[in-house]
């Protein structure tokens, strides 16, 4: 096995999988899959599976959200101004689209601000507050942010305006003093999932202020959003997020939103069968380019943003330049990624010789608008915590292993002007005058985690399994289980006892394709950037392969291809 990974097998409940495939009528590897997502009822196993929107919890058992509702329809029935600032990413303008489209649909007066990210950074900020008093607005309501804004929604308070806020970060010690504070991971919160993206959190907002009204179409319309920014915020498809998942992404590849449509056409994904690795990997860096990177002129009203316009501006909206312009973006964005991962990749190696548990990069000629896909990077390469700061002292923090950056970032905060996050992912703004101090801080943090346990990345298999069970019926019962993504894997297997049948082949330079039997069952497998193990693999001797079973249609012929995820010689 790989030295940096390690394989965990789920335990067999032979007993559970027997009661739940008889009950629902699946095969009982297929009811296995399921209990190692956590069905371990016929009646969560029945969800995970058909569960529909009616099958979403109460959004009234979230804490403030009842409060948050009244508030809002008291502002919009005393024709008060409502200021929707939100974040830059895919969650936050997909929530501000989303409210906007709400509010406007019942006849409130908001307009929407999208903060620059290099002038003004995250979260909401004191001059945004004060432009939104001196425009008259009476009310701030905060998606994707907000819940460490404890000064700033002060001064909002101060200045005459109330405060929702909609946010899904983790709190950190106090509180702001706002109206209302929508967030299920508030400790004293007693919503069922907590795990819910700032879109998902505004989704259910938006739904009950639309009550049971007809607004179908609008209705769908939110929850392909909802999708659209709960997949790229990686947060888990389990429980409710899977739900939103699941029917979001079939609104999305019918939207009768003009902007959307418009992308998604650009994109060649229009009409197709969208997935979760599409929002990932071509349509949410798309959307994200512009706050990472798009500098404005000044003649630009600041909060302006091309993307909330894109998804919010109907058909008459140029929205064929609108498209162009964040698509420019993304190539721009992508040029400099490239650039400063070639220097930072050079820079993680000479720190990773030194022996310390994480890895603190820092120049301040880097665009702050990437270095946070380029930490992501870094850590998956080195599997270790990735550190890195740029230009103005922003930083961001990823950890892909079991190392809780956020929670290290918190106990640093003495050094930070600014922050916030999740377990895997941070942000903060610095000055640089504390660099030393926060590496220290970072690195003695760090060293109290074993090398040989934290840092390894840990994987699942979902069951050991022959050759002989494997079968089309069985893949196809797989695609039951979809949407696949974070937290909802493909399933993946462990056959033992395999050997090569033929001469395996490289493909492409850098795959491997290969003929494997076992048993007297024979099945191809393809292993991607995996050409170098053809040279170790051994003759007329056994080894294992961990795998996801795929269908390949070849020539209009369908036959079983194994995924290779890993090759064990023992």
């Amino acid at each position: 096995m790989k030295n940096n990974t390690k394989w965990i097998t789920y335990p067999l409940n032979t007993q559970l999988a027997k009661k739940l495939s008889e009950s629902l009528g699946i095969s009982k590897i297929t009811a296995q899959i399921l209990i190692n997502r956590g069905c371990d009822t016929v009646l969560k196993a029945e969800k995970f599976l058909y569960g529909g929107s009616e099958l979403f919890y109460p959004a009234l058992k979230m804490k403030d959200m009842g409060l948050a509702l009244e508030k809002t329809k008291e502002a919009c029935r005393n024709k008060e101004k409502i200021f929707l600032f939100g974040d830059y990413d895919v969650d936050g303008t997909s929530s501000v689209v989303m409210l906007l489209k709400t509010l406007k649909e019942i006849g409130a007066k908001c307009e929407y601000y999208i903060p620059r990210r290099l002038k003004e950074g995250y979260g909401l900020n004191t001059n945004a507050v004060k432009y939104a008093a001196q425009k008259g607005f009476k009310m701030i309501i905060t998606a994707d942010c907000g819940i460490s804004n404890c000064k700033e929604i002060a001064l909002a308070r101060e200045l005459g305006m109330s405060v929702i806020v909609l946010d899904h970060h983790l709190p950190s010690g106090e509180l702001p003093d706002a109206n209302a504070i929508v967030n299920p991971k508030q400790e004293d919160c007693e919503y069922p999932f907590s795990e819910l993206s700032a879109s998902g959190i505004v989704y259910k907002f938006c739904t009950e202020l639309l009550g049971s009204e007809v607004y179908s179409e609008l209705k769908e319309e939110l929850l392909a959003f909802a999708a659209l920014g709960t997949v790229a915020d990686i947060a888990p498809l389990l429980d409710e997020n899977r739900l939103i998942v699941k029917k979001g992404l079939k609104n999305l590849n019918l939207t009768s939103n003009a902007g959307l449509n418009e992308l998604l056409q650009r994109k060649e994904l229009h009409f197709k069968k969208i997935m979760p690795w599409h929002i990932s990997f071509i349509i949410a860096p798309v959307i994200n380019a512009e706050g990472r990177v798009h500098e404005y002129s000044d003649d630009v009203p600041l909060g302006y943003s091309q993307v909330v316009e894109l998804f919010t501006s109907g058909s008459n909206g140029n929205l064929p330049s609108k498209v162009s312009s964040i698509c420019a973006d993304n190539d721009i964005r992508q040029d400099i990624e490239k650039r400063i991962m070639n220097d930072a990749m050079e820079m993680a190696k000479e720190e990773i010789e030194k022996g310390n548990n994480i890895i603190i990069l820092h120049n301040d000629n880097w665009h702050p608008g990437v270095i946070g896909i380029v930490a992501s990077k870094l850590t998956e390469e080195f599997l270790k915590p990735v550190v890195i700061i740029g230009e103005g002292g922003r930083g961001s923090a990823r950890s892909s292993v079991n190392f809780d950056i956020y929670s290290s970032i918190d106990r640093c905060g003495k050094y930070l002007e600014s922050y916030g996050g999740h377990t895997f992912a941070a942000g903060f703004k610095m000055d640089y005058r504390n660099l030393d101090n926060l590496k220290n801080a970072l690195c003695e943090i760090a060293s109290n985690y074993e090398v040989d346990s934290p840092f390894r990345k840990k994987e699942e298999i979902d069951m050991d399994i022959d050759f002989d069970e494997m079968n089309k019926e069985l893949i196809n019962e797989f695609d039951m289980l979809e949407p696949f993504g974070y937290g909802n894997q493909q399933p993946v297997f462990i056959t033992r006892n395999v050997t090569v049948k033929y001469e395996p082949r490289i493909v492409g330079d850098k795959h491997l394709k290969l003929l494997l039997s076992q048993n007297g069952y024979t099945l191809q497998a393809i292993g991607f950037n995996m050409a170098e193990k053809k040279d170790i693999l051994p003759e007329n001797e056994y080894f294992s392969v961990i795998y996801t079973p795929q269908i390949n249609n070849w020539n209009n012929e369908e036959h079983i291809q194994l995924k290779l995820k890993e090759i064990v010689i023992e």
